[in-house]
């Protein structure tokens, strides 16, 4: 539980730092991530088209829930705020659900989020 927590803590950084070396570590080398805005990717994928667009100003854990009965998963309740590189922010509310392998890397991704401040634009 502990190092799912260290590795949530490591993502959070690299996804406010727009750190895309940091980020694709955290990975397995077939990771996939689903999202709803831009469908399912491979982290390799999504995390540079993320970063090519637009850097996070902050990145808050609102609340973390641990199972790990067979296989590790996370879930975690996350406040973002972003700059677009088209000028525009947004802020919003998300759940990233992840999951690990046996080597503490994380094997899936979905991001469940509130689309609504970016339905507004």
């Amino acid at each position: 539980m502990i190092l799912c927590k260290s590795i949530i803590r490591s993502y959070c950084k690299a996804l406010k730092e727009n750190d895309y070396q940091a980020m694709i570590s955290l990975f397995a080398k077939d990771a996939k991530v689903f999202s709803y805005l831009a469908g399912d990717q491979p982290a390799t994928e999504f995390y540079k088209n993320l970063f090519g667009t637009s850097r996070r100003t902050s990145v808050v854990v609102k609340n973390m829930f641990i199972e790990s009965e067979g296989k590790t998963t996370v879930a975690v309740y996350l406040y973002l705020e972003a700059i677009r590189y088209e000028k525009f922010a947004i802020q919003f509310e998300a759940v990233d659900i992840f999951e690990f392998d046996f080597e503490n890397k994380i094997t899936t991704l979905k991001i469940i989020m509130d689309t609504w401040p970016l339905r507004k634009l």
